[in-house]
């Protein structure tokens, strides 16, 4: 219906001008509230004030996700939809209270590379000399070290580089966030080199990786920083990572070892806040021990005494 779409539109305004939304987040929100319109029309509910606290749980109930996590990944999105049309006076003011999550956070062991594949990358770097097998690496060291996305690394520009200053400055495709990094020596030689040597040359381009197929555009899809991992690992000598965005993980798992402080590497990360940096915590194992208690001087007994 028209008042469906024309306060989605007010809602979406309202939320990017609090913070950018990436894509996908935008396609998660829209998806759920179109998802309880839906639910609505079918159930002859012709303005908001029909809803009720049952409605939301009957939604709830019938969501077509099998997962209790992918529901609860919508029916957020919807509990802040309503949270907004509560602040506007157009719902009762406890009914987003009856959209609660159906399970709980998750915290999954956060995987990193071993000596051995870092070994194999650098390997790979000191005997890369094929167009392709430079932009492989230049792609991979962008991400393992400076820790940039796969998205932001296929997109970036090469008027994003600044050699005097050896940085690189972009907007982070997830959070819109404008951010200056500092660029490792040997990203700005593998750059370089990709760059003056396998980069094709194509005229009007500015983005520096390009497809090596005719007509050389400038690639568009997250998925060939993976394929350029895979290229690396392709002779099956050292076990392939599983994705890219280990690459990411490793780099902030890294600056954590070497003593960096939660909100320099949230802030080296793009992220606004430090909670995101707490999973790497459980990879750093050298601090990890020195919170281990000693049970000397400890007295306790079990059942029997023993």
């Amino acid at each position: 219906m028209d008042w469906q779409q024309a306060l989605y539109d007010d809602y979406m305004i309202f939320r990017k001008r609090g913070a950018s939304c990436a894509p996908s987040t935008e396609a998660t929100i829209r998806a759920a509230i179109f998802s309880f319109f839906d639910y609505m029309n079918l159930h002859g509910m012709e303005s908001l004030s029909d809803i009720s606290a049952i409605d939301l749980k009957n939604w709830h109930i019938q969501s077509r996700h099998s997962s209790a996590r992918a529901r609860n990944l919508y029916t957020s999105q919807l509990r802040i939809f309503f949270e907004y049309l509560a602040d506007k006076g157009l719902i009762l003011p406890n009914l987003p209270l009856a959209l609660t999550p159906q399970c709980s956070s998750r915290i999954s062991i956060v995987e990193i590379l071993t000596p051995e594949q870092m070994k194999k990358i650098d390997e790979y770097r000191k005997s890369a000399s094929t167009p392709m097998e430079l932009r492989d690496v230049a792609i991979v060291l962008l991400g393992l070290r400076m820790g940039m996305r796969s998205v932001d690394i296929c997109k970036l520009m090469i008027s994003d580089i600044s050699w005097k200053d050896q940085t690189i400055s972009f907007v982070q495709q997830k959070t819109g966030v404008f951010i200056t990094l500092p660029m490792p020596t040997d990203v700005g030689n593998s750059l370089y080199r990709y760059i003056t040597e396998g980069r094709p040359c194509v005229q009007g381009n500015n983005q520096i990786f390009l497809s090596h197929t005719p007509p050389y555009p400038g690639l568009k899809q997250a998925n060939a920083a993976s394929r350029s991992i895979r290229h690396i690992f392709a002779n099956g000598s050292v076990s392939s990572p599983k994705g890219f965005h280990i690459t990411r993980r490793t780099f902030a798992s890294n600056m954590l070892r070497s003593g960096s402080s939660v909100p320099l590497i949230a802030s080296a990360l793009g992220h606004a806040g430090i909670q995101s940096v707490d999973p790497y915590l459980s990879t750093d194992d050298a601090y990890l021990r020195l919170c281990a208690i000693s049970c000397e001087k400890i007295t306790y007994k079990g059942k029997y005494d023993l």
